[in-house]
């Protein structure tokens, strides 16, 4: 048995013993003063009684068995205090051996109760106790340094999903014992390539509590906030990546996030101008140059500024590039991959409190939506009997993107209380994660009302 199942058994029994001594003591306690007590009062009863005869017998006046008599109250306990010298001894032996007959009846109960608790208490730890998870949580600790290496050294190998799920374990269990910002650092970068993005964002949230300065782990927060995408995540990621940019101006990657956090919040107009002061800084051989050209030339297509020669041009040449491709992939059709949701609103959800449903499909590596339909409940059908939406890649936000580039996506449907995209306090959503494309089947959605808990 491992150490750490040796020290669990070892706090077992000492929590028996506890037990054994609040059951055990009170009962000890009480037979003791039950015993005293039975002592004091035969003692009394047997010295009144002496002094009864030596009075007869002339031993002693009537004023000398008085004085007597007083100095035996005196001398007797408060607890067996006689109201006056009239007790002639009225408490027999008899009664004392029912009280030691009922303690002896309740001592098997006693016993009895006790082997019980023992057996519930065992029975449910092999019941419920998950030994064998400890077990299994034990060696992933003793294969920690292999682990190790494998994911942090060895940049050629590469970690199965369950190496990672190990290794978060095991650096788990180190930040418990010893925590470090670049451990909690290394365990959000290890959770958010499990996708566990709420698990990420916590371990840099540590991090940062113990390293405040660290830009590297700002920017990692920062990016996790966009992947999650929760209300408030894109106006928080504009926040630390702010302070990213305080620590250090150069940090390219912090401003591309940072535009790239605007744009998500659909603050449209200044996420322009910090791409266009990207796109003066970033090298020409850098491979996201072309990515922040065609940010640049959706934001000004989104908000209506005329775009110049170049940027028309390279725009027209990647629509085209988008409308090549599908030919050159026979297993797609000419329209490109489909992405065919059925939604339903439960019953006793109030619909007529939305303005617009938000169907859109979202790539696990990237914050913003691939694909998106935008539609004004006031011109759908009921929803309660359910509709079908399908998303091509004519409803892809960025014309790079496309849908038969992605080997999976997670769908969602949401009402919106208002016209635009983030998710506020209010909104209804669902979604399934994971869709492998390309697929035929129906992606199957239903929206339900929050419960209290949620509101």
């Amino acid at each position: 048995m491992s150490l750490s199942l040796t020290s669990f058994w070892i706090n077992i029994v000492a929590m028996v013993v506890v037990a054994c001594v609040f059951i055990l003591v009170p009962l000890y306690k009480f037979n003791r003063d039950s015993t005293n007590k039975g002592l004091k009062s035969n003692w009394y009863k047997t010295r009144l009684a002496e002094l009864k005869e030596e009075l007869a017998s002339g031993q002693f006046s009537q004023q000398e068995y008085d004085e007597a008599v007083t100095e035996l109250k005196l001398t007797a306990t408060d607890e067996l205090r006689l109201e006056s010298n009239q007790d002639n001894g009225a408490v027999s032996s008899s009664d004392n051996g029912k009280e030691a007959d009922s303690q002896r009846a309740i001592a098997p109960y006693l016993i009895a109760a006790l082997v019980i608790f023992i057996a519930t208490l065992m029975t449910t730890f092999v019941q419920y106790g998950e030994e064998h998870k400890l077990e299994e949580w034990r060696a992933t600790l003793d294969k920690m340094p292999a682990l190790s290496k494998q994911v942090l050294e060895n940049s050629a190998a590469t970690p199965t999903e369950q190496d990672l799920k190990d290794f978060a374990l095991g650096l788990r269990t180190r930040l418990a014992n010893e925590p470090s910002s670049v451990g909690w650092m290394l365990l959000g970068r290890t959770l958010n390539m499990l996708r566990d993005l709420d698990g990420a964002i916590d371990a840099f949230d540590k991090s940062l509590r113990l390293e405040p300065s660290s830009g590297s782990t700002i920017v990692s927060l920062g990016q996790a906030l966009q992947e999650r995408g929760e209300p408030g995540d894109y106006r928080r990621s504009i926040r630390v990546l702010r302070s990213a940019l305080e620590l250090n101006p150069q940090n390219l990657t912090a401003l591309i996030l940072f535009a790239e956090g605007k744009l998500l919040d659909e603050q449209y107009a200044s996420s322009l101008d910090d791409f266009t002061f990207i796109d003066r800084v970033v090298p020409p051989n850098d491979p996201r140059a072309g990515a922040v050209k065609q940010r640049i030339a959706f934001l000004k297509d989104k908000l209506g500024l005329n775009l110049n020669a170049q940027e028309s041009e390279e725009l027209a040449g990647i629509k085209a590039n988008a409308q090549e491709n599908p030919t050159a992939q026979p297993e797609q059709s000419a329209s490109g991959v489909t992405v065919n949701v059925e939604i339903r609103v439960e019953q006793n959800v109030d619909i007529s409190q939305f303005s617009h449903l938000f169907v859109f499909a979202k790539s696990p590596e990237m914050p913003m939506p691939l694909a998106v339909k935008k539609l004004a409940v006031s011109e759908l059908a009921d929803l309660t009997k359910g509709i079908t939406i399908t998303l091509t890649e004519q409803d892809v936000m960025m014309p790079t993107l496309s849908l038969a580039s992605q080997s999976s996506v997670d769908v969602f449907a949401r009402l919106s209380l208002d016209e635009q995209a983030p998710f506020v306090p209010g909104d209804l959503q669902a979604q399934q994660t994971n869709i492998a494309l390309p697929t035929e089947s129906i992606v199957k959605l239903t929206i339900i009302a929050q419960s209290e808990e949620q509101k």
